[in-house]
């Protein structure tokens, strides 16, 4: 597949959380799976991490219970009391594209055949596997989690060092013509561009 992206920290934490304007007002000539902004008006994807301290998240990997999917697992209902303030996914997004979800996975997809999500967050190659890191969730307002490795509740938000330095670099989405030159100067780094015969397990 040319065009093959795969999303570094920065592209992480912006990537489709924000509406496609295109798609309001029904000019987006991307799918949804090739555009890089949300095509979901009932729920935008939130940024996963604390800009503040990386180390700390908003949300887990695991889908809210309150929202309403379709059979494709699109959203049709948002009903969670807790708003932007859950600590569960509230989109397949928030899901497939969460630190300690996206590229852990193999892709069935490609094993099975091809792949044709521009995006993909499961793993094409070894080189793409990322390891599970630890994450810290606060102000989870009294709601409770399964048990997830890496992933600790806590009271309150102590800075790491090193941490704050990613806010500063923190990309925003760029308006995109196509898929070879979706993303502007600062957001090219930001993306690992892979040819299509690179793309083997």
């Amino acid at each position: 597949m040319s065009n093959y992206k795969v999303l570094n920290k920065n592209s992480i934490s912006c990537f489709r959380t924000k509406m496609c304007n295109s798609y309001v007002s029904g000019t987006c000539k991307f799918t949804a799976a090739k555009c890089l902004y949300s095509h979901c008006p009932i729920c935008t994807r939130r940024c996963p991490f604390y800009l503040s301290d990386t180390s700390f998240i908003r949300y887990i990997p695991v889908l809210c219970k309150n929202i309403v999917f379709g059979p494709n697992f699109e959203v049709i209902a948002f009903n969670c009391p807790y708003g932007n303030d859950c600590i569960y996914s509230h989109c397949l997004d928030e899901l497939l594209y969460h630190p300690n979800f996206y590229k852990t996975i193999a892709c069935k997809d490609l094993l099975e055949g091809s792949c044709k999500n521009p995006f993909c967050p499961f793993v094409h190659k070894k080189s793409e596997q990322r390891a599970l890191k630890h994450y810290k969730v606060p102000f989870s307002k009294g709601i409770e989690i399964p048990p997830i490795k890496y992933i600790t509740l806590v009271n309150r938000m102590i800075h790491s060092k090193g941490n704050s330095e990613f806010s500063k670099r923190h990309a925003i989405l760029p308006k995109h013509e196509n898929l070879s030159t979706s993303c502007s100067s600062t957001l090219k780094d930001d993306f690992e561009i892979e040819e299509e015969n690179d793309i083997t397990t």
